[in-house]
């Protein structure tokens, strides 16, 4: 899908001033560390019949935990334990993260972490890096549908995240904010198309709200309760795939 000619209009226009605003953003912004603590480990609730899922989260610092204490607090974790509860399953988890992983760092770095695991659902987390270094829409789709397709030719069933809502991080200022969101949703849109085509499940960010108790001390990743938001919106998705 070709972009909106107004979009690269305005791309042009904000690029400079935009990178400017992202370097100096940088270096204001704190790192924060990974989230600490195992990144697998089973969810069982009692009195829910016996049954196993699998899930394998997979992708960049939202994986990693960035912005929660341990995986427990973090997206992994928050999602095993509503899959566990919406299906009324086990859920074997494992996060598989790398702060600053981009779609193509993940096809190159990360999969062969797993090699040999056949995870029965995975979640695909990635997005922010690549709209932050400026990766091509349609490169963008080659990447994940290749991912999907790694996958898929597994047997697992896939669930690909949407970008955030860059137009509301409380850190962005104007231009950088809407430079962002355009690119992010360029992605989305890109997104959408290639689940569709390939079977996957695509769940845009669209319903949550990015306010103070969403996001963490740096304000640019999820705090514990921004986590838990955003993984009660894909457990609710999931847990209703065929």
């Amino acid at each position: 899908m070709r972009r909106p000619a107004k979009d690269l209009t305005l791309d042009l226009i904000q690029l400079v001033p935009s990178l400017l605003q992202g370097r100096a953003l940088r270096r204001q912004i704190p790192r924060l560390p990974d989230a600490a603590g195992p990144t697998r480990g089973t969810v069982v609730l009692a009195g829910k019949p016996a049954g196993s899922i699998s899930v394998l989260v997979l992708g960049e610092s939202t994986v990693s935990g960035v912005g929660a204490a341990t995986h427990e607090e973090s997206l992994t974790g928050w999602l095993a334990r509503g899959l566990a509860d919406k299906t009324g399953n086990a859920v074997a988890w494992e996060a598989v993260g790398r702060n600053g992983a981009r779609l193509a760092d993940i096809g190159r770095e990360l999969l062969p972490r797993i090699e040999g695991t056949t995870p029965s659902l995975v979640f695909l987390v990635a997005g922010v890096n690549d709209v932050l270094r400026l990766t091509r829409p349609a490169v963008w789709g080659d990447e994940l549908a290749a991912l999907i397709g790694f996958f898929s030719a597994k047997g697992s069933e896939i669930v690909v995240t949407g970008t955030p809502r860059f137009e509301q991080f409380p850190v962005l200022e104007s231009p950088l904010r809407e430079f962002l969101a355009r690119r992010g949703h360029a992605l989305d849109r890109v997104s959408a198309e290639v689940c569709l085509a390939q079977g996957a499940v695509f769940v845009p960010f669209g319903g949550l709200v990015l306010d103070d108790e969403f996001f963490a001390a740096d304000r640019f990743h999820p705090s514990a309760s921004g986590y838990a938001q955003w993984a009660n919106l894909l457990a609710e998705k999931a847990a209703g795939m065929p």
